[in-house]
């Protein structure tokens, strides 16, 4: 079923929901046996709207009798329903996600200031790249300035070409460490 059959079939549902009366009463007629009353259309007393013949099941008077409340509630629940859809669509066409943090940036120049205030670092810099045994941090961070050719530490944090020459340095002091 398309989505303009669904609407005109609920169109039509609710115009034969308003068309039934309030309530339905269950009585016996001499005549007709069983059956569902209703007001009458002109106004005026009760009419026998259907008739239930001899040994109809008990649920399905039931479902006869309890057809117009049962049937103005679930359109009331669907209104009820369809009115919450559009809201949440409301809040769901307002609504922006936070901001996807950024993944946090390794701090290159801080790991370099801690790698040269090891003694192990020190000790492979002194071997294998010319620096003094008195050097102090400064002198050594100095040493290591040259050797990745930066003005300052900051650079290793913004020029990828700065950070590859560190990484290398790193990757050569591990290999120095194995020996």
């Amino acid at each position: 079923m398309t989505r303009d059959e669904e609407r005109e079939l609920l169109a039509n549902i609710r115009v034969t929901a308003e068309a039934l009366p309030a309530e339905y009463s269950l009585g016996a007629d001499a005549k007709e046996g069983l059956c569902l009353f209703g007001p009458a259309t002109d106004g005026d007393g009760h009419e026998t709207y259907v008739r239930f013949e001899a040994g109809c099941p008990f649920l399905q008077q039931q479902a006869f009798l309890h057809l117009p409340r049962n049937l103005r509630f679930l359109l009331g629940l669907l209104d009820r329903a369809s009115a919450s859809v559009r809201t949440l669509r409301q809040r769901l066409e307002r609504y922006e996600p936070p901001p996807t943090p950024e993944p946090k940036k390794k701090d290159y120049a801080a790991e370099v200031t801690m790698k040269c205030q090891t003694g192990a670092f020190r000790r492979f810099l002194i071997e294998c790249h010319g620096l003094p045994d008195t050097a102090d941090l400064e002198r050594t961070l100095t040493r290591i300035r040259t050797l990745l050719r930066i003005e300052s530490r900051s650079e290793l944090n913004t020029d990828p070409d700065a950070q590859a020459r560190w990484k290398s340095l790193k990757q050569e002091f591990e290999r120095w460490m194995k020996r």
